[in-house]
């Protein structure tokens, strides 16, 4: 990708995360912008943009409109989906409608897909290099998760 290109998608990403929808604001504020695994919003990665990267967990999150459940929106992630595999990365999708009806759920998934990619131990280290005063925050964010989701067992 030439530098145009780079710099047209990064003049966009920069909008989008001024203008996120109701869903990924949502998701963004409320659960992953906190998470010890360190995501970013709107980000370039190759020659896509992201809604929400996880560069240690070489993950990508897309919350998903119904444009996107229909033929040409199908056949246009997949093609994306297939690059960013290529470029060793997972992509996974949430539908909006999930984010609003079952958002425990939808961070229950997303906790299972991080730690699928990362060493809980390594989340936890990060954890502890945070902000003194933001740490209880994330303490009591790893004590719901590891409630509400067991260690995966090797």
């Amino acid at each position: 990708m030439d530098d145009r290109n780079f710099d047209t998608l990064t003049g966009r990403a920069r909008e989008l995360r001024k203008n996120m929808t109701p869903e990924e604001r949502h998701l963004w504020y409320d659960y992953l912008s906190h998470h010890p695994a360190r995501f970013t919003k709107q980000r370039v990665v190759g020659k896509y943009i992201a809604d929400f990267y996880c560069a240690s967990a070489k993950l990508i999150i897309e919350v998903d409109g119904s444009q996107h459940y229909e033929d040409e929106g199908l056949k246009r992630d997949a093609v994306r989906t297939a690059h960013l595999n290529d470029m060793g990365i997972d992509v996974i999708r949430v539908p909006n409608n999930a984010v609003h009806e079952n958002f425990e759920g939808v961070c229950d998934y997303i906790e299972r897909e991080i730690r699928k990619r990362m060493d809980t131990g390594d989340l936890k280290r990060r954890n502890e290099k945070k902000n003194p005063k933001e740490k209880e925050k994330y303490e009591s964010i790893y004590r719901l998760n590891e409630e509400l989701i067991p260690p995966i067992e090797e």
